[in-house]
């Protein structure tokens, strides 16, 4: 007898929190649903494309460190033709960090 409750016990502990309704968790993300679209880099030869990012700053940076050019995006499609030379930059916009190419 004490075996079926030390059982019982055990298996209404392993199912039970199964059942939880989801209205006890208002805060999960419900997966395909997107409050706000994340920013992306493009790059194309010298060309330079964001998306998703309106009223931030892009930032270029050499691999020294300086700051050789920055600019704002005013649309949800902004296009930048640099005249840099070739070599590796580092892109800021916003939180988004990229290290890029030019050649």
């Amino acid at each position: 007898m004490k075996k079926k409750y030390v059982t019982l016990t055990l298996l209404l502990a392993l199912f039970l929190p199964a059942v939880t309704p989801l209205y006890a968790f208002p805060d999960l993300p419900v997966f395909g649903q997107m409050d706000e679209l994340t920013p992306s880099i493009t790059v194309r030869g010298s060309q330079i494309t964001v998306q998703h990012a309106e009223g931030l700053v892009l930032e270029i940076y050499n691999l020294a460190g300086l700051k050789v050019g920055s600019y704002k995006v005013e649309s949800s499609e902004y296009t930048v033709s640099t005249s840099l030379p070739k070599g590796c930059y580092i892109l800021k916009l916003g939180k988004l960090v990229r290290k890029i190419s030019i050649g």
